[in-house]
């Protein structure tokens, strides 16, 4: 996983992005809890799990995340795209994620069996989302949504910026 604090394509391509304030609270979290696991290590995202989830619910829900991070950690097919903790813009690495968790939600679970295979090796994808599948849950139990969306164009052949 990798996370750049500089502007690394040109600027008129963030245009078609959405940004977080286009995003569900699920999303947001997610992708928040995203960041900071990478940015501050296992504590990072303690906090807001706590908000979120309360005290009922919060080890399942963070054991869930961090088995699902971790995952993406050792066995990410490709370099993994992920903005800044305060950054406003999503990159497709971090929408596939969601993606995944989302289909969980719908009922869909072919659907995030595609979209984790473009994320995570063949050989760990059972266990990604099993942990996704819990994950999900636990942000459904909380009214946590996660839409379902298209990503029709956000394939790895689209430029963007990682901040």
């Amino acid at each position: 996983m990798r996370r750049s604090d500089e502007l690394r394509a040109d600027e008129g391509a963030e245009a078609e992005w959405p940004d977080l304030a286009h995003l569900s609270m699920g999303e947001q979290l997610l992708i928040w809890a995203l960041r900071m696991r990478l940015l501050r290590g296992p504590g990072g995202p303690v906090r807001g799990f706590h908000l979120a989830f309360g005290l009922s619910g919060v080890e399942t829900a963070l054991a869930s995340f961090e088995a699902v991070f971790g995952l993406l950690q050792r066995h990410c097919l490709c370099n993994f795209g992920m903005h800044a903790p305060r950054c406003r813009c999503v990159s497709p690495d971090e929408m596939t994620v969601a993606s995944v968790i989302a289909a969980f939600q719908a009922g869909a679970p072919l659907h995030a069996r595609a979209m984790a295979a473009r994320l995570i090796d063949a050989s760990v994808i059972d266990g990604f989302l099993g942990h996704a599948r819990d994950l999900a849950v636990s942000l459904k139990a909380q009214r946590l949504y996660l839409p379902v969306r298209s990503l029709v164009g956000w394939g790895s052949s689209q430029s963007h910026s990682v901040h």
